[in-house]
């Protein structure tokens, strides 16, 4: 809570910046580039510094949580990432690595739980393949699968379906909302306001480092916060069925 963060003392990105995010709950993060979306993702998993204010997970402060415990509560699925000449089912074993003593060698247990999490993300069945081989979408399905072979409460996704084709972030979305069937707590950047205002229980808008809205999409559309932090207008349709469908357009 009232967290500054940022690359140096002289440099702060988020500025007295609180939220609370809950198990079992999809958070869509939303904002301008620049905005401080990344940033707050680096923050919960300690990958940059918090110079003033707390963390708290599971009421510890986060600095108090040794790295293999760290990486135990706390998975991150980075925007830009190498692709590693490796078969899938290797990756996805390197979500075990928090549990494993050195040398790193997989017990039948550790087996076990990357082919289970590979069958929850319909990865199995290219287990064998060079993830640098496999499509956009299958690859992005394996980062998942290495997610939940991490087996944390909290996972951290930043903007997961970017150079997705439809099909395919339509895939990543279905697989984003069954994680939070399994309690987890998922914190995910978004820039497409209309896949975030479906997939998500709460929405959390940053502007300026700062939270500028935090409630569910239909408070956020209802609350003219969009238009005054983003110069974005809701705009409301119904289909044949009576579903609601939102659209956004830019202010004039």
């Amino acid at each position: 809570m009232n967290v500054f963060s940022g690359y140096s003392k002289n440099e702060y990105v988020l500025k007295d910046f609180s939220c609370s995010f809950a198990p079992s709950t999809v958070t869509a993060v939303i904002g301008a580039n620049g905005s401080g979306k990344s940033t707050l993702l680096k923050t919960v998993a300690r990958q940059i510094k918090t110079f003033a204010g707390q963390v708290v997970i599971n009421g510890r402060n986060l600095v108090e949580y040794p790295v293999r415990e760290l990486a135990r509560t706390v998975a991150v699925l980075p925007q830009v990432r190498n692709v590693p000449s490796i078969s899938a089912r290797t990756l996805v074993m390197h979500g075990r690595f928090p549990y494993l003593p050195f040398p790193r060698i997989a017990s039948a247990k550790d087996k076990a739980i990357v082919d289970d999490c590979m069958q929850a993300t319909d990865t199995l069945q290219f287990a064998d393949k060079d993830v640098s081989e496999l499509s956009g979408g299958q690859r992005q399905r394996v980062y998942i699968a290495m997610l939940l072979a991490q087996q944390t409460q909290i996972m951290l996704l930043d903007e997961p379906t970017t150079f997705l084709d439809m099909s395919c972030q339509f895939e990543v979305l279905e697989l984003i909302r069954s994680l939070k069937a399994q309690g987890k707590c998922v914190i995910v950047v978004m820039h497409d306001l209309a896949q975030a205002t479906e997939i998500a229980d709460n929405v959390l808008l940053v502007d300026d480092g700062k939270n500028a809205f935090f409630g569910t999409p239909e408070e956020l559309l209802a609350s003219g916060a969009l238009e005054k932090h983003m110069n974005i207008i809701p705009r409301k349709a119904v289909d044949e069925n009576g579903k609601e469908l939102f659209f956004f357009s830019k202010k004039d």
